[in-house]
């Protein structure tokens, strides 16, 4: 074997392996191409389950504020009700005693 047989096959084995890692390298850059869209792909899945989640939970939170606020509103009806019987018969012993202490000095 003579020298520029040597130099050629060490050419042909350099250019084999220059293609080799150049499909290497491609290859590689498509899958993690790929792996980079599959992890995009869950993480838009997981925030928009995350997203309907935080809008299930404002709604329930409104509607037990609702719920809580109706229920407040009622006891303060009763209570004013209650005030309102207890004022009405306060005043009116007030304006019978008024009157009684009138018509005694009279």
């Amino acid at each position: 074997m003579g020298g520029i047989e040597v130099i050629k096959r060490l050419r042909d084995f350099e250019t084999q392996y220059e293609k080799k890692l150049t499909q290497l390298k491609e290859d590689f850059t498509k899958r993690i191409e790929e792996e980079k869209k599959k992890i995009e792909e869950k993480i838009k899945k997981e925030k928009e389950l995350m997203e309907e989640e935080l809008i299930e939970a404002v709604k329930k939170s409104k509607e037990k504020a609702k719920s809580d606020s109706e229920s407040i509103i009622l006891r303060y009806k009763e209570r004013i009700k209650k005030l309102e019987k207890s004022y009405s018969k306060n005043f009116d012993k007030a304006v019978n005693r008024i009157f009684d202490s009138v018509i005694e000095n009279v």
